[in-house]
């Protein structure tokens, strides 16, 4: 069932946001002093000081337009994302992605300590947009081309001899 003809969260991408949306609360309305030692710091020091930080830092937010924006951005490309590689992958490819952005961030401290800190979390939102990208670009192609993209197989198909019935191929 879809909201608005949006298409439902699928499970990883509602975990995630529930998950957010607790570490949230949990931060500005009980233990707010827990929050700097969940951040990541693009320092080589601190983060091997601090090796949790890497994932943690990935349910951390600035407030409430800030998890707002970033769970919309999470559910409108996760949610394709996650249908296309399946459940496992894409949580992987998550978790791989936040990791990414901190070590990013830890390289490019060296050389720009101001855009380390900008970039942190714009990593792994570009590395879900690559994704949706190269899938848009596909189905572009193959529209050009004339031809339809394949249908994903479903769970549960019709049986055979429901729905619009086919014509044999003409013999020749």
């Amino acid at each position: 069932m879809s909201i608005y003809g949006l298409p439902r969260p699928t499970p990883w991408v509602w975990r995630l946001i529930i998950a957010n949306a607790v570490v949230l609360l949990l931060l500005t309305a009980l233990v707010p002093a827990l929050e700097p030692s969940l951040l990541f710091v693009p320092k080589l020091s601190y983060a091997l000081t601090h090796p949790w930080t890497f994932g943690s830092y990935m349910f951390v937010h600035a407030g409430l337009m800030h998890l707002a924006f970033n769970m919309l951005i999470l559910y409108s490309l996760g949610t394709r994302v996650e249908e296309r590689m399946g459940g496992r992958s894409f949580i992987l490819f998550y978790l791989y992605c936040g990791l990414g952005g901190a070590l990013f961030s830890l390289g490019l401290a060296a050389l720009q300590p101001f855009l380390a800190f900008l970039l942190l979390g714009a990593v792994a939102i570009a590395a879900l947009l690559a994704i949706v990208r190269r899938a848009a670009h596909r189905a572009l192609l193959a529209v050009v081309a004339g031809r339809a993209l394949p249908r994903r197989k479903t769970k549960n198909p019709a049986p055979r001899g429901a729905g619009r019935k086919s014509k044999p191929w003409p013999a020749g």
